[in-house]
């Protein structure tokens, strides 16, 4: 076996309703985490209500479990008004933790309830030691990681970061790196960064020869086998995914982690090799069974990706068993209890945890004891009154009664004795619990469009490249209208000598103080081939490039480490839906950011755009998969390509294999073009607007330039052509 030290491993379970989380604590769970009525990734659960959830904590607190609420979602300005009467029963009442996306919402949380831990949601899509050191500095306690990182990796964060890693067990798996996902919202205004999730990716597509298949729909999580290897890698959190779903699947799924968890620890302790490590066919086949969806998978532990993760085809809907009120049946609590009721003195009772240290006992009293005139009281009368213990939390194991022969005391002040003795008891249990709260000045301040960082009040524009042929393009184009103040190149082709020594060509020969600065735009997602890569490449970057643009928290964090003196610009990735996550981004390495590209214009407005560039072109970024659409398809070949995937209204979204980084990324089907939008984005006044060339040809990339260039650097009266584009999200937004 692996040394776990004897470490204990916590048991997360999901809890959809209230029901859920009483089928969870039956089966074994440690902790619950569970969504209140706003702010959560499952929109479409049932959640609990302010009530449920207070009731919930005291629910599990007096039985030594916790529970983790999930604000794990991306907040409009706006919103920030409520976040904090949202939070504040919860944190009163003794919250063990939020699960956060948002880093606004992360900066709101310690600033108004510092005693409560934050936990780095898988929404963050943290993939390197990196991104967790960094938010460790930010005041995270935990990281939930991407789900696709391997076992190697996850030790490594736990053993470079020194943070609890929690990691998902079992159930759903999405195709999408967490967080990076717009297919949805993009496709059907919902939004999953919102808690809306359309599941688009569990539709047909046809890609090639492979027609109307599930290409993008992946099996579930069953990590049972991998109990050992996932406990030996240092994780702290076994995570099982399951707020959408009923308590019969909690209670089944949650017990049998929970037997196997047991059974790995009781095999350590034997001194048991790995090998003894067996899962018993009836145990998997009730595991399985508890939801029967698109079969089960091992997930990424052991593979980057894998066409066995895929489920191509949907299967017939099965019946899934129906909730039984004996695994939500509140369980009891055992107490000890000793009941005094001596003549002349006050009766009390003295409660105390069986098999504990007598020490530890909690006294009540009651009312004084009278001398009996014609019947005494008798211990079947107060074992009768004493044992009437109904809806409590508890029950008496034993309970022992010492009795004057001649006292008397009444059936009401019997009542009162107990009911006084067991609500003393289970406050003094949750006091430890409770929190006094100073109260903040919380107010989120409207406010109109800043002006531009620019300090003429001409916009300017900026553009990224995704290969050599738009990079020439470009920097021909601004050679002649002088019209950009930044090119960003993408790194896979960005290092190469042919793109270097074209970057020389224009450095010796043409650039000048006016001319755009050369940025590298870092991997989607940054992993130990993309770290590697970069590493070796470190050199090249400082020579060639004036800055970087950073598309999420790792690639950050490792900037932030080199001590990098360049500029950092913070993609759409850097979610900044907020002032205060803006405030964080530009505080924390970025000089300027990305505008979200989720917000609508008036939302922008209130956001503003100082600081903040407006992506106004381009195929925008749908999904970035760590499964890969030809491996599924034809079979992995090692090389960078296209291909195209076609849905069911034969609309055509292209997919990039990045070969240098192994990971897929998805455009959808028609440009981003807000170039008739132009007397909207003049109000708002963002500090560049940039083209994003992806798979426009040369004369394709010469035309936009030329098109927008016109527009909001000549101030031309300019026919703009029509071509199919989608105004994405600037007008209607995202609920």
């Amino acid at each position: 076996m692996s040394n776990l030290k004897g470490n204990k491993i916590e048991l997360l379970a999901p809890a959809g309703t209230y029901l859920s989380l009483l089928a969870a604590v039956n089966a074994g769970a440690d902790a619950i985490y569970a969504g209140g009525t706003k702010f959560g990734a499952r929109a479409f659960a049932g959640n609990l209500t302010e009530d449920e959830i207070l009731r919930g904590l005291d629910y599990l607190h007096l039985r030594n479990k916790k529970l983790y609420l999930t604000i794990n979602t991306l907040l409009k300005e706006a919103e920030m008004n409520e976040l904090y009467s949202f939070l504040l029963p919860f944190y009163r009442n003794g919250l063990d933790a939020v699960i956060v996306q948002d880093l606004g919402v992360l900066c709101f949380i310690k600033d108004n309830f510092p005693d409560i831990d934050i936990h780095a949601s898988t929404q963050m899509g943290i993939a390197h030691a990196y991104g967790a050191d960094f938010l460790k500095e930010s005041g995270v306690k935990r990281i939930i990681p991407a789900r696709e990182l391997l076992l190697p990796e996850l030790k490594k964060m736990k053993r470079d970061s020194e943070l609890e890693i929690e990691c998902f067990i079992h159930g759903a798996m999405c195709y999408c790196y967490s967080g990076q996902c717009l297919f949805s919202s993009f496709l059907g205004g919902r939004s999953g960064n919102r808690g809306q999730c359309a599941g688009t990716c569990r539709l047909a597509y046809s890609c090639g020869k492979i027609k109307e298949k599930d290409l993008l729909s992946m099996k579930d999580l069953n990590g049972i086998f991998l109990l050992p290897e996932i406990a030996g890698a240092g994780v702290d959190s076994l995570k099982i995914e399951g707020r959408m779903k009923p308590p019969s699947y909690v209670h089944t799924v949650v017990s049998i982690y929970r037997k196997y968890i047991d059974l790995l620890f009781e095999n350590e302790r034997k001194g048991l090799k790995a090998a003894d490590y067996k899962v018993d066919k009836k145990d998997l086949e009730s595991l399985e069974s508890a939801y029967r969806r698109r079969g089960y998978h091992e997930g990424y532990f052991h593979n980057h990706n894998d066409a066995g993760m895929i489920s191509l085809s949907r299967p017939q809907p099965e019946d899934h068993p129906e909730n039984d009120t004996e695994i939500t049946r509140k369980t009891k609590i055992a107490i000890a209890g000793k009941a005094i009721i001596e003549t002349g003195k006050q009766a009390q009772i003295i409660i105390s945890f069986p098999n504990e240290n007598k020490n530890k006992e909690w006294k009540t009293k009651g009312a004084k004891v009278a001398g009996a005139i014609n019947h005494a009281l008798d211990s079947d009368t107060v074992r009768k009154q004493l044992n009437k213990l109904g809806d409590t939390d508890f029950e008496w194991e034993s309970l022992d009664i010492i009795l004057s022969d001649d006292a008397f005391m009444g059936v009401k002040d019997l009542n009162e004795l107990r009911r006084n003795a067991i609500t003393d008891f289970r406050e003094t249990l949750l006091y430890k619990y409770k929190r006094e709260v100073v109260t903040a000045d919380i107010t989120v301040r409207e406010h109109d469009a800043k002006v531009s960082c620019n300090e003429s009040g001409a916009l300017r524009l900026t553009v990224l490249v995704s290969n050599i042929n738009q990079l020439r393009t470009t920097l021909d184009f601004n050679n002649e209208k002088g019209c950009l103040s930044a090119v960003y190149v993408e790194s896979d082709f960005g290092l190469e000598e042919e793109t270097l020594s074209c970057i020389g060509e224009y450095v010796s020969n043409i650039r000048n103080e006016q001319s755009p600065k050369l940025i590298i735009a870092m991997p989607h997602v940054f992993r130990d081939d993309a770290v590697r890569f970069i590493d070796d490449s470190y050199d090249k970057i400082i020579e060639h490039y004036d800055g970087i643009l950073v598309r999420g928290i790792d690639s950050l964090g490792y900037f932030i480490q080199k001590r990098y003196e360049g500029l950092i610009v913070g993609d759409a990735g850097l979610y900044a839906f907020n002032e205060k996550s803006k405030n964080f981004w530009l505080k924390n390495g970025c000089k300027t950011l990305t505008a979200p590209l989720e917000l609508n214009r008036h939302e922008l407005q209130k956001l503003g755009l100082k600081d903040m560039e407006l992506v106004v072109y381009g195929h925008i970024a749908l999904m970035i998969s760590a499964n890969c659409l030809k491996k599924t398809t034809k079979g992995c070949d090692k090389k960078d390509g296209l291909c195209s995937l076609t849905d069911r209204r034969n609309e055509k979204f292209t997919v990039k294999n990045s070969c240098k980084y192994c990971y897929n990324v998805i455009y959808n089907c028609v440009p981003l073009n807000l170039a008739k939008e132009k007397a909207e984005i003049n109000r708002l006044m963002p500090s560049g607007l940039r083209l994003q060339f992806t798979i426009e040809t040369p004369a394709n990339t010469r035309a936009m330039l030329d098109i927008f260039c016109r527009v909001f650097c000549e101030e031309e009266q300019y026919a703009i052509p029509d071509s199919p584009h989608t105004g994405g999200h600037f007008n209607r937004g995202v609920k």
